[in-house]
């Protein structure tokens, strides 16, 4: 099994990139619950300032998947029932995601990681639901995440809309988050510094709080939290 449409630069030297591309209007179907994680939509690679729009994937371990990747922009696409996430940002730096439909993940919505992290990935007005976890993800390192204008549903329970681990400077703003009575918090602080504000939009319908911080870090001080201007209901804490 294999990626739908793949583009790479070269894998083996990072200063050989490819760039420019138009990835748009196709329907892509893809093999349910694949036993190969290489069974994606699309992959990008080392593939730079391109612009991925109105695309439609079915199945598959991935929707889209973009990894050492800097300027594209992932907009108006819709990823149904993956078995992992439906967008991947991987070591990606400055990328922007805009009005995009994640509806069935096995996993999470949408991931923001890499083995040394994203840099300055932007998500505005994506609608996240039905996902196995989280609607969000950042992992290790990632920092200037900003987080606007999305709807997030919680489908399973005891999960977050928003996971934040080792991740650093996100913003939140005016974002309309539902726990639907099962999530146990909007969001997670995992093992990060803080550095997190959330203004504007709603929470509303999670079992335990708005946000939930954890740190088993010797000598990490999670700090400098803002929340303001969030209309928030039935939240117990």
């Amino acid at each position: 099994q294999q990626m739908a449409i793949g583009i790479r630069g070269n894998l083996s030297n990072s200063s050989i990139t490819t760039s420019g591309w138009v990835i748009a209007n196709n329907t892509i179907k893809m093999p349910v619950n694949p036993t190969d994680l290489s069974a994606q939509g699309m992959e990008l690679r080392r593939c730079n300032n391109t612009l991925i729009e109105s695309n439609t994937t079915t199945s598959g371990a991935i929707g889209i998947s973009m990894v050492d990747c800097s300027g594209n922009t992932v907009k108006g696409n819709t990823c149904n029932n993956v078995s992992q996430e439906g967008i991947e940002y991987a070591n990606c730096q400055s990328c922007t995601g805009q009005n995009n439909i994640i509806s069935g993940s096995g996993a999470v919505g949408e991931l923001i990681d890499g083995d040394v992290g994203s840099n300055n990935v932007q998500i505005t007005g994506d609608k996240i639901s039905g996902t196995g976890m989280e609607c969000i993800q950042a992992y290790y390192q990632t920092k200037n995440l900003t987080i606007s204008a999305c709807t997030l549903s919680v489908s399973s329970p005891n999960t977050f809309a928003i996971n934040l681990q080792k991740t650093s400077l996100v913003k939140v703003i005016n974002c309309d988050i539902n726990g639907n009575g099962i999530g146990n918090a909007a969001v997670q602080l995992d093992n990060c510094p803080g550095n997190l504000t959330i203004t504007g939009g709603t929470i509303a319908s999670f079992k335990s709080s708005l946000l939930y911080i954890y740190n088993s870090t010797p000598g990490l001080i999670t700090d400098n939290i803002t929340v303001s201007g969030v209309k928030v209901s039935s939240v117990p804490q």
